[in-house]
């Protein structure tokens, strides 16, 4: 009797042992799940932050980049007009002299002729 209670008593320990590892693994697996869902969340809130400071970043950086290009196209426009400006004297310049140079000619030659 004894070796059939034993044998009972073994079925009873092994069916018990395998719910306590059942209810082991069933508690290991939900709180894997848990924080495995929490770690993806943390890391997706950080990939979007990283993203949105990244964005925020370039966009910075291009306002301060078109600012600078438009102040040197600024620059640059300025500096072409005055020189337009400066050639267009200079011609200007260059057709008077042409014409008092002409008259210092006509003048000279109306000297050698006194």
């Amino acid at each position: 009797m004894g070796g059939v209670t034993g044998y009972g008593s073994g079925n009873d320990l092994d069916t018990c042992r395998q719910g306590v590892q059942s209810r082991v693994d069933n508690d290991i697996n939900n709180y894997v799940d848990k924080y495995t869902s929490e770690v993806k969340s943390a890391i997706d809130r950080f990939v979007s932050q990283a993203v949105s400071g990244l964005k925020n970043a370039v966009e910075e950086h291009l306002f301060e980049y078109e600012s600078v290009v438009n102040n040197m196209m600024r620059q640059h426009k300025e500096k072409v007009n005055s020189l337009s400006q400066k050639v267009r004297e200079a011609e200007i310049d260059a057709v008077e002299l042409k014409q008092r140079k002409q008259r210092l000619e006509t003048l000279q030659s109306r000297l050698i002729q006194i």
